[in-house]
């Protein structure tokens, strides 16, 4: 089974901010509860439809990454603010990735939280 660009590009996202990281990589953390999972699940899914609208952007050549984000500041600004909630919610999933399996589908997933508000944290241009 070949993975959709949007969960390509949402993985790219995660990576990258923890290879750019001046620390060591984040440690696996596997959640279980109900309430942490569709917490985890719901700021997954806002990560994959920003994606969703980026990597298209990316891929016609109508900018570089952070130019094409920077197009869906709304979008990124409600990752970003979702992202910094469940680092309020969660405080002990700083510095890890977050693993946890989808209720519905059973697929395994996996976050950094603190990636993806260093990624959703970009300086864009003011309009």
């Amino acid at each position: 089974m070949r993975p959709n660009r949007s969960t390509l590009a949402a993985c790219l996202i995660v990576m990258a901010s923890a290879c750019l990281a001046q620390s060591p990589p984040p440690q696996p953390f596997v959640i279980t509860d109900n309430k942490a999972v569709r917490t985890a699940e719901s700021l997954f899914q806002e990560v994959q439809a920003l994606a969703g609208l980026v990597t298209p952007c990316v891929e016609s050549g109508k900018g570089t990454p952070i130019d094409c984000a920077c197009r869906f500041q709304a979008q990124l600004s409600r990752v970003q603010g979702s992202a910094r909630s469940v680092q309020a919610q969660y405080p002990e999933w700083r510095d890890k990735v977050v693993n946890w399996t989808d209720p519905s589908t059973k697929l395994s997933r996996a976050i950094s939280v603190e990636a993806v508000v260093r990624q959703s944290a970009l300086k864009c241009a003011a309009k």
